[in-house]
């Protein structure tokens, strides 16, 4: 079923996808990506636990820190996932009015960061999907993103 383009946002903690849907049951096109490495200021390899927190069964001293590592780093990447977004949608606007409509497709701590970042952009995804797929080939993203591209189509 052909739609109007929608740009599709998959985003993981270290890597963001931007991809372009034009029918429901297709896969998605390529348009780009980015990791963690792409920005100096993230940091590539960080770890779940935060400040404090130890594995074995002993307590643990010391600072205990309001934000993990890993939270303040996937915020960090969040910011910079959500200007990457906002130039692809500029892009693919080219001086037209309407502009693409966005579906942010992320698992639910990514998706939380993404939309504040996206927020202070005066950015308002179209549609949101919960999930984690940015692991997935475009082929098999298709089947993930049928509902929620169905939902935008019938929508507007």
């Amino acid at each position: 079923m052909k739609m109007r383009p929608v740009l599709v946002a998959i985003a993981g903690d270290r890597d963001l996808r931007l991809l372009r849907a034009h029918a429901i049951g297709e896969a998605p096109s390529a348009v780009a990506e980015f990791g963690a490495e792409d920005f100096g200021d993230v940091a590539v390899e960080f770890g779940g636990r935060g400040r404090g927190q130890s594995g074995g069964g002993g307590g643990a001293h010391g600072y205990e820190a309001h934000h993990s590592e890993a939270e303040m780093e996937r915020s960090r990447f969040a910011r910079h996932a959500a200007k990457a977004i906002a130039g692809a949608l500029e892009q693919s606007a080219g001086g037209q009015s309407g502009g693409t409509p966005l579906l942010l497709v992320a698992g639910p701590k990514m998706l939380g960061e993404l939309r504040d970042a996206l927020a202070g952009l005066r950015i308002a995804p179209a549609s949101e999907l919960g999930k984690d797929l940015v692991k997935l080939s475009p082929h098999e993203l298709a089947a993930h993103l049928d509902d929620a591209l169905r939902q935008m189509a019938t929508a507007g």
